[in-house]
């Protein structure tokens, strides 16, 4: 038989992770950045930049499955998660993971919530999302970060698919 592949044994253990697992203190700051990342929309939500990504996400399409965080509309939750994050990094007051140069939170938090809430999993669950989502990093193998501003990926978008991933019912998960 041969070897699980790392994205295999990434996804089990995104959709094998429960709270009761995670040390005390992980998930007291793991609360901490979700509420940070709340807070970070709803700052954001009367901003002009604001008004237009809710737009966007209207006009994008898809079905009202997720809310949009500060506007009580709700759209379809890629369309959320793209609002979300946008107004959780808007203001540039988020969370940053230094080591990484990359805003955890404003994806993790993001798409974890939207995608719960489409598939009307708990908050509980959309937490251990959250938690699941592992950050890209120096300690992956991948080459230092781009300069600022010299037009390399970021790697902020990166954390979006595990948290995504983990947002379920128990039942509806396979690997």
């Amino acid at each position: 038989m041969a070897a699980l592949s790392a994205s295999r044994r990434l996804a089990r253990f995104v959709l094998g992770l429960r709270l009761d697992d995670v040390p005390a203190p992980v998930v007291a700051r793991a609360r901490l950045l979700a509420l940070d990342t709340l807070g970070n929309c709803l700052a954001a939500s009367g901003e002009d930049f604001a008004r237009a990504v809710v737009e966007t996400a209207e006009r994008l399409g898809g079905p009202a499955e997720s809310t949009v965080i500060g506007s009580g509309i709700k759209v379809a939750a890629a369309n959320a998660v793209l609002a979300n994050a946008t107004l959780a990094h808007g203001l540039d007051f988020d969370d940053t993971r230094e080591d990484a140069i990359v805003h955890t939170g404003c994806v993790a938090v993001t798409a974890a919530l939207a995608v719960a809430e489409a598939a009307n999993a708990s908050g509980r669950e959309a937490l251990e999302a959250a938690i699941s989502t592992p950050p890209p990093s120096r300690h992956r193998s991948r080459p230092p970060p781009p300069p600022r501003g010299s037009g390399g990926c970021p790697r902020t978008s990166s954390c979006t698919p595990s948290a995504s991933a983990g947002a379920r019912p128990p039942e509806s998960s396979s690997t």
